[in-house]
């Protein structure tokens, strides 16, 4: 794995295996992503109630096709093991 040369790594606690490498990002990246997500919430605000509760049902279905991979991810991160099913 090419090392970034800012990077955090990610260790499954139980292994020490790296999972992966999240890039440290610059500070004017965040100032830049923050000002977008404060124009994003604005946009986000005028939608009515119902608009906003079908795109949430909408993340719901796509989170609970990728469930495993998710919940797999998950469990690699934290070092537990899965023993409960999500609905």
């Amino acid at each position: 794995m090419n090392e970034p040369k800012n990077a955090i790594k990610s260790y499954n606690p139980v292994t020490d295996e790296i999972l992966d490498e999240v890039s440290i990002t610059r500070r004017e990246e965040v100032e830049n992503t923050v000002k977008k997500a404060q124009k994003s919430f604005i946009q986000w605000s005028k939608l009515s109630f119902k608009e906003r509760a079908e795109f949430m049902i909408k993340i719901k279905k796509v989170m609970l096709k990728r469930k495993e991979e998710i919940l797999d991810i998950l469990v690699k991160e934290i070092g537990k093991p899965k023993i409960v099913d999500v609905p």
